[in-house]
């Protein structure tokens, strides 16, 4: 166990915490990493297998949250699009993605308060991500 939080909880403290634990550190989002193998170990206490799954559970599911975001722009379901980015967020939270990972926390900013041009300029930036992840992880699978 690396932390807890008291009960009752409160709500402020439980985000305090997760933000600590899923924050990537702030730098310019194009001199991040699309997939950060020592990230990903840390993520998973470093356990190879442990990081290793939870890092194919990602990329199996990542074409589908990236199409998911992708309807919801072209339909103007800002709301559903929140909500598909917030789920991919929290997803790579987990994993060593920390390009795609802070991607996803600025689309999600943008959309909490109502930038939907920027949002929509993020869409691409997130499939453009999805593919380094996607071609990466296929390479270290390879290999």
């Amino acid at each position: 166990m690396d932390d807890y939080l008291p009960k009752p909880l409160e709500l402020g403290a439980l985000i305090n915490l997760i933000k600590r634990w899923c924050s990537v550190p702030e730098h310019n989002v194009t001199m991040l990493p699309d997939l950060d193998w020592q990230l990903a170990l840390t993520r998973a206490n470093q356990n190879e297998d442990v990081a290793t799954e939870m890092l194919q559970e990602f990329v199996k599911a990542l074409p589908e949250a990236i199409a998911a975001i992708a309807r919801a722009a072209k339909l103007e379901d800002w709301s559903g699009m929140e909500k598909a980015v917030h789920r991919l967020h929290g997803a790579s939270c987990y994993t060593g993605v920390p390009k795609l990972q802070r991607l996803c926390a600025e689309v999600e900013g943008d959309l909490k308060s109502g930038h939907i041009k920027e949002a929509r300029r993020g869409v691409d930036e997130l499939q453009q991500a999805t593919q380094a992840v996607l071609t990466q992880q296929a390479s270290m699978a390879g290999a």
